[in-house]
């Protein structure tokens, strides 16, 4: 039996019909089972259709991250995982290419080969409370329909055992293999005049960011946002959450984001 969680949110049971019909961007969901353990998970169409299509991916990746090795590649050739030291650190377009790193390390690369091509980073930390793990995708989605460009964000997942206390968190993003603007200024790659171009730039997004209202914190610094190097156009990610300000952002995102 699955008892609501009598939080500040209310859990909706979603058929798949009304999800079909429906154009809501996210879906929320959140439950406990008989108070032993606690779920929520936020998730897109994009990844749904990706999970769809391989039933048994969450199975495996979860199966990856709790074992001793650092590269798991799919018997039938739909998908592989590998551990990464951090998104910065995977450049490569194939397998072979990436910074391969033994356990511990709270990254992964997912690559989709079959039905579509894709790669995904995924984000874990454990500890993090459900508030900061599910707030950090609403919050780089609602930038997103500010005109802010942003790594996207498509999932989020927090799992709680309330006898074992084992908890599970992680971040669904796009990968990207761009360079930060902080690194980017460490290693000498712009001209004084696109520097001043790129200090305008973020200047505006900061703007953008608190005129929006929405409390995040770390949307100043250079450590969180990519760039493209030939455009300099800016990227921002990995917004912080703070577990107090979760009502809030969820509140905003279920009018903006059409949260079911």
């Amino acid at each position: 039996m699955i008892k609501k969680n009598k939080s500040i949110i209310k859990t909706e049971v979603i058929k798949k019909n009304k999800l079909a019909k429906s154009k809501q961007n996210f879906v929320f969901k959140e439950n406990s089972i008989r108070n032993k353990e606690s779920k929520a998970i936020l998730y897109n169409k994009y990844i749904k259709s990706i999970i769809k299509e391989i039933p048994d991916l969450l199975t495996n990746f979860s199966k990856f991250s709790r074992s001793n090795e650092y590269r798991y590649v799919d018997p039938k050739g739909r998908f592989e995982i590998i551990n990464v030291i951090n998104q910065i650190k995977g450049r490569g377009a194939t397998a072979n290419e990436y910074d391969i790193i033994s356990k511990g390390n709270k990254a992964q690369v997912l690559i989709i080969n079959k039905p579509i091509k894709t790669t995904l980073f995924i984000k874990q930390n454990n500890s993090l409370p459900k508030e900061v793990i599910i707030g950090e995708t609403l919050v780089i989605n609602l930038l997103k329909k500010r005109g802010i460009k942003t790594i996207d964000s498509h999932l989020a997942y927090k799992s709680k055992n309330n006898i074992s206390s084992k908890e599970k968190s992680f971040v669904v993003y796009d990968f990207t293999n761009k360079l930060t603007v902080k690194d980017a200024i460490q290693l000498n790659k712009f001209t004084q005049i696109e520097l001043n171009l790129i200090n305008t730039k973020m200047k505006n997004i900061i703007k953008n960011i608190e005129t929006s209202k929405i409390p995040i914190n770390n949307y100043r610094n250079k450590d969180h946002y990519f760039i493209d190097l030939k455009t300099k156009e800016l990227y921002f990610f990995d917004p912080l959450v703070l577990p107090n300000n979760f009502a809030e952002i969820y509140n905003i995102a279920k009018k903006q984001l059409k949260l079911i």
